[in-house]
């Protein structure tokens, strides 16, 4: 598989695109004024490892902030508290000049990010990666990310969508120590890595996310890279 068919396949996973059969399964068009439709809070995050793949999970029990669009689209029974800080947040992150109709597939996510954003992203591991990468040492030129990252498009940026409906906008995979500044601050809730070569031992890879607020948060995860 080529790289392309590959970088599509990665995205379409982590956005949750689907499909299925059957009468229920329509698109359905709502209007809305925000590029981001929903704001998913955290204060933690877990890691889980499949093959050569490590994903990022964050609290189960999180709070969704969605606009009233979606309140009204799926009948949600949302707190005036929850959508006033869905209101506070788009207007933080300057959401607020789209003006659009957006589709939606039963089954499929909004245009999700988390309510505080990620300045910073450190991997490091417990055992020696290779020659050049000895235990604790940064592994970010090793590993990429994929995720969706959505602050290009907001924030007074004069890179405003040609068409917001686009559900691949903001798809980024690249090697974390090329991440630039703004990347990670509004970055969807789906994220996985996954490094460029492996390692044939056993390892205790640890990922350290610091937030816009400069609070640290670390998860530890162990990933046998030779197993096939």
């Amino acid at each position: 598989m080529n790289n392309c068919k590959y970088v599509i396949l990665i995205m379409m996973s982590l956005y949750g695109l689907t499909s299925c059969g059957g009468s229920d399964c329509k698109i359905e068009y709502y209007h809305t004024n925000h590029f981001i439709n929903c704001y998913r809070d955290w204060s933690s995050f877990k890691l889980s490892s499949y093959y050569n793949v490590i994903y990022i999970y964050f609290d189960y029990k999180s709070n969704y902030y969605y606009s009233e669009e979606i309140q009204i689209l799926l009948n949600k029974n949302q707190s005036k508290d929850n959508l006033d800080t869905f209101n506070k947040l788009a207007e933080k992150n300057n959401d607020i000049g789209y003006n659009y109709k957006a589709s939606y597939f039963p089954g499929d996510d909004f245009r999700t990010t988390l309510t505080k954003g990620v300045t910073d992203i450190n991997i490091t591991s417990d055992r020696d990666y290779d020659e050049s990468h000895p235990a604790g040492t940064s592994l970010n030129d090793i590993f990429r990310i994929a995720a969706y990252s959505y602050a290009q498009f907001l924030n007074g940026s004069d890179q405003i969508a040609t068409d917001p409906d686009d559900k691949t906008l903001g798809a980024m995979f690249k090697l974390c120590s090329r991440l630039e500044h703004d990347d990670l601050l509004l970055i969807g809730s789906n994220i996985r890595i996954e490094p460029t070569h492996t390692s044939n031992v056993k390892h205790n890879i640890t990922v350290t996310l610091t937030d816009e607020e400069g609070e640290v948060h670390s998860a530890t995860v162990e990933t046998d890279f030779s197993a096939k």
